[in-house]
């Protein structure tokens, strides 16, 4: 479970660090990497112990960082709320891994991050990005989809020495790999590659669109010359000048006079970064290792009004029988968003009735409640039976906005 601790503690510290090292980092921080990485060590220590004073004592070593040479006021302020959180969490003893959790934290900080990261490329504020929050936040996504993974299979997976080593090892290689982004060399290295690439690839494609489409105007004319149409005669027919063109348009200053601005090669390097991380995803989405499993199981207790005492019922969180949930929760928000009434005491067939009130359609309520109870009581569901409840809910959604 250390690796698992260790996941956790470094996605929720990286998502506070990847928006405030961006200004600690403008500031003249030096070390927001370094801190992240120790109070990542301290948290993950502190998880793994079950006594509330030993938790709080293995949070001391974090004060090495404000022992660091050349400490800045901007260091000392972004150690301070990450270090305040390790502390409350320690006092709390709050060291759950919740895989539902984990998924709403990454959906909130990607898009929330993609529009920060827009907005500071377009304001020219590509250089302090790149320094240490956008490495951060790699790290954030990258441990995060470590951790989704690992959390959709049984403890007794996860919890294997090789499992645990594997996500060490890509956390390891992602933070090597962030230290070294955000370092002005390689950054300048990329200018430079990116700078060449342009000058010895687009710029050729660039002219050679150009002179095929100024071949193709001319082809025009010499078949509108053979339909025997007179044209306006000009004492200056014009002529394929291509150079002037490109001199108009700027390409040949470019190319050879004044490099590419700094802005657009940092906005390059971005977007190939984007891509590559998509497709990163997409492999790690498709790719298991080990043994699938079925996704963490949880005791859940179903009341049953009969002669016998409560029972107990397995509920697994994933697969059909998860989508199909997911489908009949979208269907509550329809039913609350248009005056629906729902508390802890309603029950699907409470709801059914007051929706058929609402001017849902009741044969698309009854059907679809019929298959959420095979999927929340019996763990009966399969493929076609999500692929149903998403058009019920579609089609009672249609005709609500309708």
């Amino acid at each position: 479970m250390v690796m698992m601790h260790g996941l956790r503690i470094l996605t929720e510290l990286s998502f506070y660090y990847a928006f405030a090292s961006f200004v600690a980092v403008g500031s003249g921080s030096r070390y927001a990497l370094l801190g992240l990485l120790v109070q990542t060590l301290c948290g993950t220590l502190s998880a793994m112990l079950n006594k509330k004073v030993t938790r709080l004592a293995a949070l001391l070593p974090m004060a090495v960082l404000w022992l660091l040479p050349d400490l800045v006021l901007a260091d000392t302020l972004l150690f301070i709320p990450a270090a305040a959180y390790l502390v409350w969490q320690a006092y709390d003893g709050s060291s759950a891994l919740e895989w539902g959790r984990q998924v709403e934290l990454f959906s909130v900080f990607w898009k929330v991050y993609a529009a920060f990261a827009c907005l500071m490329l377009l304001t020219g504020m590509a250089a302090q990005l790149s320094r240490a929050s956008l490495p951060i936040a790699l790290i954030m996504l990258v441990a995060s989809v470590l951790l989704m993974r690992s959390l959709r299979h049984d403890p007794e997976t996860y919890c294997q020495k090789w499992y645990q080593l594997c996500n060490a090892a890509t956390v390891a290689v992602v933070m090597a790999a962030a230290a070294v982004i955000s370092s002005d060399m390689f950054l300048n290295t990329c200018l430079s590659a990116l700078s060449a690439g342009y000058k010895s690839i687009v710029l050729p494609l660039l002219m050679l669109g150009l002179s095929v489409f100024f071949y193709i105007l001319q082809g025009l004319a010499w078949l509108v010359s053979l339909l025997n149409i007179q044209l306006p005669e000009n004492e200056n027919p014009p002529e394929l000048q291509l150079k002037g063109i490109a001199e108009e348009l700027g390409i040949v200053d470019l190319a050879t006079e004044s490099p590419l601005s700094k802005e657009f090669m940092i906005f390059l390097c971005v977007l190939a970064v984007s891509v590559l991380l998509y497709f990163f995803f997409r492999w790690m989405k498709r790719l298991g290792w080990g043994v699938k499993q079925p996704p963490e199981v949880r005791e859940e207790r179903i009341n049953i009004v009969s002669d016998e005492d409560n029972t107990t019922q397995k509920v697994r969180l994933g697969g059909a029988v998860q989508r199909v949930r997911a489908q009949y929760r979208k269907f509550l928000k329809l039913y609350v968003s248009v005056g629906g009434e729902l508390d802890p005491t309603h029950t699907s067939l409470d709801v059914e009735r007051d929706a058929k009130k609402k001017r849902f359609d009741p044969s698309a309520a009854e059907e679809l409640r019929s298959i959420y109870i095979r999927a929340r009581y019996a763990e009966q569901a399969e493929g076609q039976d999500v692929s149903r409840a998403k058009e019920l809910y579609a089609l009672m959604k249609k005709e609500r906005r309708g």
